[in-house]
C-alpha cells in the first residue's frame, strides 16, 4: 500500500485543504451557502440527487427500500437507483443532517471532493513511477509545485461545470489512486493498491467505473508501448505484467458484478439511443485546442482546461532533450487516440456505455483533464537543470494558439487574451526561477506558483460559479417547504395506516415523492421504466415531448383514474408566500393556484395547506375480469386518454359502458385564441385534453378559462405543473360550456381539435362496487419487496390486480403454491385466484441480484487468496 510518513503530514494536509479554501473564498464572495442563501444545488443536483438523497437519510434504517420503492412513480426497482447515485460511504455523512438541512450534507460534500481529488493527485504525483521515471532527488522534493499541479486537476473546469453531479466524483477523486496502482503493478510488480482501489471505484459509482476501466486499458498499452520501446524490450516480461494487468482487473470487474448486472438489466427497461456505427465528427478538430483555455466551451466538445500551468508544460514536453523521442511519440500518439475518441461519435458513445448521453456531454472528460496535468507535471520536472528552451518554444506555442483563436473564431475575447498571455508570462519567469536559480529563491519561487495558482483558479471559475449561484436552490426557501410539508404528510400517516398513494398540486420537481418521504405517482430518474412513464403518460397525467422520461402528477388526471391508482389524499397550498418559495427552487417546479375541482371532500387544513381525501380510491389491490391480462395500449401525445381510460375501466367488471362520454365540440378560431363550445350531455366532471406534436414541447403558455372563469395556465414555463387532462369543473346537463383557450400563437401550436368528455359518475361506481367493495379481500399489507393478502370464504374464483407495475423479479404464491403474474392494463400486474379462502403473498428480488452476489463474493475471496499467497 501507499507508505505516509509522520514528516510528509504537512504537504498531504495543504494539498487537501486549498481547492477547499479556494472554492470558500469564491463561495463567499458569490453569497453560495454557508455565506449567503445561494447554493451550489442546481442542475441534477436540485432535480434529482437532493430528493434521493433525503430517501436515503428516511429510509437508511430500512434496507428493503433500496431494493424496491413504491414512492419512484407507481413503483419500482430501487436497487440500480442505489448503486448509480447513492452507493458512496460518503453519503453516510447525511445522515448527520435533517432532511430540511440536506443541502448542507451536499456542500461538505462538494467541499470534500475537491480535497479528496487534490490529495489523491499529490500522492499519485509525488509516488508515481512513470511520472518519475529518471528524476533525481533535486527535482522531487518541493511539494508547494505538486499542490500547484494537484489543485489545478481537482478545481479543472470538468469540475467546476459538473461538481453538482456528485456521485461522479466521489468516485473520479479515487482515480488518481487507481492509476497509480496500475503505476505499482506494471513497474514493481506490487498488487494490492491497484484492485483494492479499482474495486472501491467500481462499487462507488459503476458508470464512472466503466469509462476508468477503458481508460485503465488504454492507459496499460501506454505502459507497455513506453516500456517496451524506452526500457528493457523484454516482450515477454511486458506481456506478463500486462496478463496479470488483465487478471486483477477482470477480478476486480467480477467482484462488482453484485453492482453491474441488476443495474444493466433494470437499463435495459429503459430506452436508449441506439449505437449506430457513425463516425462523423462531433465538433471541429481545432476547436478541441481552444478547450485548453480558460471559459472557453464548444458544443458537444471535451472540457479540458485545469490551468494556464497546465497549457504551457504540455507543448514543452515535446521540445525537453531529456526526453527521449520514443517516448514523445508515444505520448504524442496517446494524447492523439484521447482526443480523437471525444470527436468521432461511435468512439464517443463508446465512452458512455455504447450510448448517447442525455445531458453533461464530454462525461469523460476528466480522464485527459488527469493525463494532460500528469504529461505537465512530468515536463515541469524534466526541465530541471536543462536549458530553458524548451519551456520557451511551450511558451510561444501558447502564443500562437491564443492569437489565431482570437482572430479567427469568437471563443476567446482580447480582454480575455490579454489576462491569459499576462499568466503565460508570468508562470514563465516564475518557472525559470524555480528551474535554474538557487534553492532559497526555488522555496519562494515555488510558493509564489501556488499562490499564482490560487490566483488563476479564482479569476477563471468565480464567474462560472457565481452564475450557477443564480440559478441555485435557495436554502431558506428549501427549508421551509420541507418543513411545512413534510408535517402535513406526516400528520396524514399518523392518521392512516393503510397503503395508499398521494399529490400535491404543486411540485419542487418530479421527485417530490422521495424528498417527502410518501408514496405518490411521479418520478425522474434516469432508471425509470419507459413503460412505466408511458403507462402514466397515455393515462393522462403528462404529455412527454421529444427525450423527456419523467411522470408528474400535474395536477391530476380524472377522479376515477386517480381513484384507480389509489390516490387518497391530494394536498394543496395556494398561498403566494409558499409559490415564492416553490419558485426559488430554481427546480422542475410548478404551482397551481386552483384546488383540484373534482375534490370536495376536505380532510383538514392547516397553515395554508389544505388535504383533500378522496374517498373513492381503489386499495392497492383488488378484484377484476381476466380481461385486464389483454389490453395493450400504446402511447402518444395526441391520442385522446379518455379512450384509454374507458379500455381500462371497461376491463375491471362485466359492466361494458363508458366511464367518459365524448362531447360534441364546436371550434372557433380567432387570433391567439381558441373558443369550444359544448352543451353538457349528461351531469359530471368535465375534463379538456389538449393534444400536441409528440416531438416539441410547446414552447408557449396558455390560458384556459371556462364561461370566463379562469381554471389555469398550461404548457410553456407551466409544462410541469399542467399539460395533461385539465378538469374543468363539475356541470349539469344540457348546460352550455365555452372553454376559452388563449395565448400567443396558440392557433398554430396545437393544431388538432381538443379532446373533451364528462364522466359517467354512475359507471364509475358500479365498477368500484365490483373491484373493491366486493372483492373479499382482507387484511392487506404492504412492505416494499412484499405484498400479502387474504381472500375470503365469498370469494369467487376472479382475476386480483394490482396497482404494481409488472416486473419479472415479482414472484407470486397463493397458499405456499407459486402462481404466475400477468402483466394487465399495459403495464400493471394480475393474477387468477380460485374461490374461497387463500393467502396470497407476493415477494420482489432484483433480478439478477443473488447470482452476482455469489459471484462477487467467490471473486472477492479468490482475489484475497491471490493476494496472500503472492505476498508470503
Amino acid at each position: 500500500m501507499i507508505n505516509i510518513k509522520k514528516k510528509s503530514a504537512f504537504p498531504l494536509v495543504l494539498a487537501f485543504f486549498v481547492p477547499i479554501f479556494l472554492l470558500l473564498i469564491m463561495y463567499y464572495h458569490a453569497q453560495i451557502f454557508p455565506f449567503g442563501t445561494k447554493s451550489i444545488i442546481i442542475g441534477d443536483l436540485s432535480n434529482q440527487y437532493v430528493a434521493l438523497m433525503a430517501y436515503f437519510h428516511n429510509n437508511f434504517f430500512n434496507p428493503s427500500s433500496f431494493f424496491y420503492s413504491y414512492k419512484i412513480a407507481l413503483g419500482g426497482n430501487f436497487f440500480p437507483v442505489f448503486t448509480y447515485y447513492l452507493s458512496s460511504p460518503v453519503n453516510l455523512l447525511s445522515l448527520l443532517f435533517p432532511v430540511k438541512d440536506i443541502i448542507s450534507f451536499f456542500t461538505i460534500n462538494l467541499l470534500f471532493n475537491s480535497g479528496l481529488m487534490s490529495l489523491s493527485m499529490y500522492l499519485f504525483l509525488t509516488k508515481s513511477s512513470w511520472i518519475n521515471k529518471n528524476i533525481n532527488i533535486l527535482q522531487k522534493n518541493n511539494y508547494f509545485i505538486t499542490i500547484a499541479f494537484s489543485t489545478s486537476f481537482s478545481l479543472s473546469l470538468f469540475y467546476i461545470n459538473y461538481a453538482h453531479c456528485f456521485m461522479w466524483f466521489d468516485a473520479i477523486a479515487l482515480l488518481p489512486i487507481v492509476v497509480l496502482g496500475l503505476d505499482r503493478l506494471f513497474y514493481k510488480n506490487k498488487t494490492s493498491l491497484y484492485w483494492i482501489s479499482f474495486t472501491v471505484l467500481l462499487f462507488t459509482n459503476y458508470y464512472i467505473g466503466f469509462i476508468t476501466t477503458i481508460f485503465l486499458a488504454l492507459l496499460t498499452l501506454y505502459f507497455a508501448s513506453l516500456s517496451y520501446f524506452e526500457c528493457t524490450k523484454n516482450l515477454k516480461r511486458i506481456v506478463y505484467t500486462m496478463f496479470k494487468i488483465f487478471v486483477y482487473t477482470g477480478l476486480s470487474l467480477i467482484t462488482s458484478l453484485v453492482i453491474f448486472i441488476p443495474s444493466w438489466i433494470a437499463q435495459k427497461s429503459v430506452y436508449q439511443a441506439p449505437i449506430t456505427f457513425n463516425f462523423s465528427p462531433l465538433y471541429k478538430p481545432i476547436d478541441v485546442l481552444a478547450t485548453l483555455f480558460p471559459k472557453v466551451g464548444i458544443t458537444n466538445g471535451p472540457i479540458l482546461y485545469s490551468s494556464i500551468l497546465v497549457l504551457l508544460f504540455i507543448p514543452a514536453y515535446f521540445f525537453l532533450k531529456n526526453i527521449t523521442q520514443s517516448e514523445k511519440i508515444i505520448t504524442g500518439i496517446f494524447i492523439l487516440g484521447l482526443l480523437i475518441s471525444t470527436w468521432i461519435n461511435t468512439f464517443y458513445m463508446v465512452w458512455h456505455a455504447f450510448t448517447m448521453p442525455n445531458g453533461y456531454p464530454s462525461r469523460e472528460s476528466f480522464v485527459i483533464v488527469f493525463f494532460f496535468v500528469a504529461i505537465a507535471f512530468r515536463s515541469f520536472k524534466k526541465n530541471f537543470g536543462t536549458d530553458f528552451s524548451a519551456i520557451n518554444k511551450g511558451f510561444w506555442i501558447c502564443i500562437l494558439l491564443l492569437f489565431f483563436f482570437n482572430y479567427f473564431t469568437t471563443y476567446l475575447s482580447s480582454q480575455l487574451s490579454l489576462v491569459i498571455i499576462l499568466f503565460l508570462i508570468v508562470y514563465f519567469l516564475n518557472s525559470i526561477l524555480i528551474l535554474y536559480k538557487k534553492k532559497e529563491k526555488k522555496i519562494f519561487s515555488s510558493i509564489m506558483l501556488l499562490l499564482i495558482i490560487c490566483l488563476e483558479i479564482i479569476f477563471t471559475n468565480y464567474h462560472t460559479l457565481k452564475n450557477q449561484s443564480l440559478n441555485s436552490t435557495e436554502t431558506t426557501s428549501f427549508s421551509k417547504i420541507v418543513t411545512s410539508t413534510s408535517s402535513i404528510f406526516s400528520k396524514i400517516s399518523k392518521s392512516d395506516n393503510n397503503f395508499y398513494r398521494s399529490a400535491t398540486t404543486f411540485q419542487i420537481n418530479p421527485n417530490d415523492p422521495l424528498l417527502l418521504n410518501y408514496n405518490g405517482v411521479q418520478n425522474y430518474l434516469s432508471q425509470q421504466p419507459t413503460n412505466e412513464t408511458n403507462f402514466l403518460s397515455a393515462a393522462g397525467y403528462f404529455q412527454k415531448h421529444s427525450w423527456i422520461r419523467w411522470s408528474t402528477y400535474n395536477n391530476g388526471s380524472t377522479l376515477p383514474m386517480d381513484s384507480l391508482l389509489g390516490i387518497k389524499y391530494v394536498i394543496s397550498n395556494t398561498s403566494s408566500s409558499f409559490s415564492n418559495y416553490i419558485n426559488k427552487t430554481h427546480s422542475i417546479s410548478s404551482f397551481n393556484t386552483t384546488s383540484p375541482n373534482y375534490l370536495n371532500n376536505i380532510s383538514f387544513k392547516k397553515n395554508n395547506f389544505t388535504v383533500f381525501k378522496n374517498t373513492s380510491a381503489f386499495p392497492i389491490a383488488f378484484k377484476t375480469t381476466k380481461a385486464v391480462t389483454g389490453l395493450k395500449f400504446s402511447y402518444s401525445s395526441e391520442s385522446n386518454p379518455f379512450t384509454i381510460q374507458n379500455r381500462i375501466f371497461k376491463t375491471l367488471s362485466p359492466n361494458n359502458k363508458n366511464v367518459f362520454i365524448k362531447q360534441l365540440v364546436s371550434e372557433q378560431q380567432q387570433k391567439d385564441k381558441v373558443i369550444l363550445n359544448i352543451t353538457s350531455s349528461r351531469t359530471g366532471n368535465v375534463y379538456l385534453y389538449i393534444p400536441s406534436n409528440m416531438d416539441n414541447n410547446p414552447v408557449n403558455s396558455i390560458n384556459i378559462s371556462v364561461n370566463h372563469k379562469f381554471v389555469t395556465t398550461a404548457f410553456g414555463k407551466y409544462l410541469y405543473g399542467e399539460n395533461g387532462i385539465i378538469s374543468l369543473g363539475n356541470f349539469k346537463k344540457n348546460s352550455s360550456i365555452s372553454v376559452i383557450i388563449s395565448g400567443k400563437n396558440v392557433n398554430s401550436q396545437f393544431s388538432t381539435t381538443p379532446f373533451i368528455s364528462i364522466e359517467n359518475q354512475h359507471v364509475f361506481e358500479k365498477i368500484r362496487d365490483y373491484s373493491v367493495k366486493n372483492s373479499h379481500i382482507k387484511n392487506l399489507k404492504v412492505n416494499n419487496t412484499n405484498i400479502i393478502l387474504n381472500t375470503t370464504t365469498y370469494s369467487k374464483k376472479n382475476t386480483i390486480t394490482l396497482t404494481v407495475p409488472y416486473s419479472k423479479g415479482w414472484r407470486a404464491s397463493v397458499d405456499g403454491k407459486t402462481t404466475k403474474i400477468h402483466k394487465s392494463l399495459g403495464d400493471l400486474m394480475s393474477l387468477n385466484v380460485k374461490k374461497g379462502n387463500h393467502t396470497i403473498r407476493l415477494n420482489y428480488s432484483v433480478p439478477g441480484l443473488s447470482l452476482s452476489l455469489i459471484i462477487s463474493i467467490l471473486s472477492l475471496l479468490f482475489l484475497l487468496i491471490l493476494t496472500c499467497i503472492i505476498k508470503f
